[in-house]
């Protein structure tokens, strides 16, 4: 709770990485080649995503306000302070890529 969070082989038990070191895990959820880990900054009561790789842990993404994440709907949680939430379905790579070149997102 009050380190640095790590990522350890289950294999051979060594160390891959270190996660964020400046706020709190709270959770971190498995989506096909990804991890998201959710964050906490009690300095600023703020909370944060990282979209990461699965297998290198590279940070593809931040996700700031993200609350939670609903796997039987797809779809990530954001608050935004102002009394409502907002979700966000989760797009495959793929998908992102056509929206990109029809230049159509709803």
């Amino acid at each position: 709770m009050h380190g640095t969070p790590a990522v350890y082989s289950l294999e051979t038990g060594q160390k891959i990485t270190d996660l964020e070191k400046d706020a709190y895990l709270t959770y971190v959820t498995e989506l096909n080649d990804y991890i998201i880990g959710e964050y906490y900054l009690s300095v600023s009561d703020e909370r944060y995503g990282i979209l990461m790789d699965k297998n290198t842990f590279e940070t593809l993404a931040y996700l700031p306000d993200l609350t939670d994440i609903d796997i039987n709907k797809n779809e990530l949680i954001f608050d935004f302070h102002k009394g409502t939430l907002r979700r966000s379905r989760i797009y495959p790579i793929n998908e992102l890529i056509n929206i990109a070149k029809e230049g159509d997102m709803d």
